[in-house]
């Protein structure tokens, strides 16, 4: 299993842009590095919490790493702090009961 999981985002992660896969990712309770195209670290998206890092420039990438090569060297755990409830809150099944429950309650 991986110890990181990386993200390159091809917008801005300001603007809600943080690609899908940092909701897939984030169910593996690993720590996600984000690289956006846009130079910009402000994001929405478990905001000053362990799970999701935005770097944009190879220093911070590279120390990134290596925090996380030094906490896996030390056989430490990796695991973030987000909690089952989160996970499931981000799942496409409940984002498609949110769906359903939408068109239901505007006659669509």
């Amino acid at each position: 299993m991986s110890c990181v999981l990386l993200n390159l985002i091809a917008g801005d992660p300001a603007k809600g842009f943080i690609g899908a896969k940092c909701s897939v990712y984030a169910a593996t309770k690993r720590p996600i590095l984000s690289v956006p195209l846009v130079k910009n670290k402000e994001s929405n998206f478990f905001r000053n919490r362990d799970i999701h890092t935005i770097a944009i420039s190879p220093d911070e990438v590279c120390s990134f790493l290596l925090q996380r090569f030094d906490i896996f060297e030390k056989k430490a755990n990796l695991e973030t702090s987000i909690t089952d409830r989160e996970i499931y809150l981000l799942s496409r099944e409940y984002q498609a009961q949110l769906l359903v429950n939408f068109l239901f309650k505007n006659d669509v």
